[in-house]
């Protein structure tokens, strides 16, 4: 299966978007996947077996969860071009340009269960937000796109008294 999925990301490296085709596995193993393609930090495995054993929900519903959010800001280069063109044509010109038109949208958003930071290192969450803050800027610079700002992580912690997967 890691082979098949492999060559797919290997042949389709320069088609966006990018699909992956993956045989029907069971959740125990899609979830995992899908955490490590998406550059999750934590994901929570649903029990193979979750009718004889509390699932996952149950045993966080109750439970502090650190939450953490990844969001992109961007310029909307479009309207900066319309407005550089019509100061241009109406030759105004004006020391207050309005490139600054930042939007956001969130990129990634996921928890934690708060406890596992007292025990696990990587969990920490000053950990995990270096983490995100180091990928990001990678894939940023990277990217080369002068509209794409900066990606801000954000992180919160809530006790939730139901957890749905």
């Amino acid at each position: 299966m890691i082979e098949d999925i492999l060559a797919q990301l290997q042949s389709a490296s320069t088609s966006f978007p990018l699909t992956l085709t993956l045989p029907a596995i069971s959740p125990a193993l899609s979830v995992p996947l899908a955490a490590i393609l998406l550059d999750y930090s934590i994901a929570y495995v649903p029990d193979s077996d979750s009718d004889s054993a509390p699932s996952a929900a149950d045993a966080l519903s109750g439970a502090p969860l650190d939450f953490y959010e990844c969001v992109l800001s961007f310029r909307n280069l479009e309207e900066r071009d319309k407005l550089h063109d019509h100061l241009y044509s109406q030759k105004i010109r004006s020391k207050q340009r309005q490139d600054n038109q930042e939007q956001s949208c969130t990129i990634m958003k996921f928890s934690c269960p708060a406890i596992l930071s007292d025990t696990h290192f990587e969990l920490k969450s000053d950990r995990i937000i270096e983490q995100l803050n180091a990928l990001s800027a990678q894939r940023l610079q990277s990217l080369n796109d002068p509209s794409l700002l900066r990606v801000s992580v954000y992180k919160t912690t809530h006790t939730l008294d139901r957890l749905a997967f």
